[in-house]
């Protein structure tokens, strides 16, 4: 009988399997861990997507609201830069400067436009205070004389020049191009000259410079033809035609009162040449009432020929700084600047502290505010002060309180 013997493997070869054993197993856990701290990453990366994602949705609805109105806001003030870039682009290239017009941020340049034939060229002689074929006289006559823009200076006082423009509607000046030509929405004020009916030039101008916002007087000249022609005719009388020709350009053709004037250069001292002038220039107010009257040009007080001097250098200057300077006022007189009304129809065009009245049947007149402990006074009988203007802000109602109490409030409307 064979018996099996057992041999037992030698102590070194047990103890370098198990070594191997050991290392394979360190390995292994090692991969283990490495895999479980990758896939650990990854399920807090996922995890943080989530949470991100259900925190934007939980966002309250007003919050996102209020994102998207900012992100329209922001788009909108884009859209409104590009579009005012590409205006000025345009207003550059169809609407140049002309080339005539220099020097503009050096002086005051007042236009005188209109159709042909309305007297401009009288009229800026008139506003000039010029006798016929004075130096400087500009030319006057039946037929279109300006047939190219004309500078004419105001005599003592070269900083404020008067623009002749040619009349619209002629071979020479096209009324296609006429807007384009004249460059008028570089001019500091022009003054719309019309005669007779409302054409679609006056139309045109009068929506050109409300569009770049230039201050316009609209001026309806040769009023004492129509009041003769009218007295002729019809037997009417001076204020019923002044009437008419207001209702006219005021109810078919919307112009408001305040930047209207009736006009007649041959009687420069009657209708509403006066406020023309005061208008227009107002700080030579004071000036305007110590003219010479012999004088053959527009000599203002202080000027060398008003004071008799030989040489302008030592005369001081005629207008001083008051024209490029603005008037300081109070608080209440500041918020009464503009025009207002009453259910009586009268208008009243606050400008400084002085206020022009035109009443519905024409006639007009200037009343100066005061202003004392506090409040204005109009005529020394009503009076406002600071907490009636700031209702009168608020609901478009001033009321003037009076002093008698048997007299009544006084109740301007804003129209403006």
């Amino acid at each position: 009988m064979i018996t099996a013997v057992r041999r037992e493997a030698p102590l070194e070869t047990v103890s370098r399997d198990t070594a191997i054993m050991r290392v394979a197993t360190t390995a292994e856990c090692q991969s283990i861990k490495t895999s479980a701290a990758e896939f650990t990453k990854e399920a807090l990366r996922a995890q943080h997507a989530v949470w991100g994602h259900l925190l934007v949705v939980a966002l309250p609805l007003c919050e996102v609201e209020r994102r998207e109105a900012d992100l329209q806001k922001r788009e909108a003030e884009l859209e409104a830069e590009e579009a005012e870039q590409r205006r000025l682009k345009d207003a550059r290239e169809n609407y140049p400067q002309p080339d005539w017009l220099e020097e503009v941020d050096d002086y005051m340049n007042v236009a005188v436009v209109g159709n042909s034939g309305v007297g401009k060229s009288l009229l800026i002689n008139k506003l000039r205070k010029l006798r016929p074929h004075a130096e400087g006289w500009a030319p006057v006559g039946v037929n279109e004389t300006t047939m190219r823009p004309q500078m004419y200076p105001f005599p003592n006082q070269h900083s404020v020049r008067l623009w002749d423009l040619p009349g619209a509607g002629t071979t020479a000046v096209p009324a296609a191009t006429y807007l384009q030509d004249m460059g008028l929405r570089y001019f500091d004020r022009v003054i719309v000259v019309t005669a007779g009916r409302f054409t679609e030039m006056e139309v045109a101008l009068r929506a050109e410079l409300e569009s770049h916002c230039v201050p316009y007087y609209l001026v309806r000249t040769k009023v004492d033809q129509d009041i003769w022609n009218n007295r002729e005719d019809n037997f009417a009388d001076q204020p019923k035609t002044l009437q008419i020709i207001r209702e006219d350009l005021e109810q078919k053709h919307s112009v408001k009162s305040h930047c209207l004037y009736l006009v007649s250069s041959r009687d420069p001292e009657e209708f509403d040449m006066p406020r023309l002038m005061a208008d227009l220039f107002p700080c030579l107010r004071k000036q305007l009432q110590q003219l010479d009257p012999l004088a053959p040009s527009f000599c203002p007080a202080g000027s060398p020929q008003a004071l008799g001097v030989v040489t302008a250098a030592a005369a001081p200057p005629a207008w001083h700084d008051s024209w490029a300077l603005p008037i300081a006022l109070s608080v209440i007189i500041a918020g009464l600047q503009g025009r207002w009304g009453d259910s009586y129809s009268a208008s009243y065009l606050v400008q400084n502290s002085s206020c022009h009245v035109t009443l519905s049947t024409g006639s007009n007149a200037v009343v100066i505010l005061s202003q004392q402990d506090g409040v204005v006074w109009w005529c020394s009988r009503w009076y406002i002060n600071e907490e009636a203007l700031l209702k009168a802000r608020r609901n478009r109602e001033l009321r003037w309180t009076p002093v008698n109490l048997q007299d009544k409030p006084l109740v301007w409307y804003w129209c403006d």
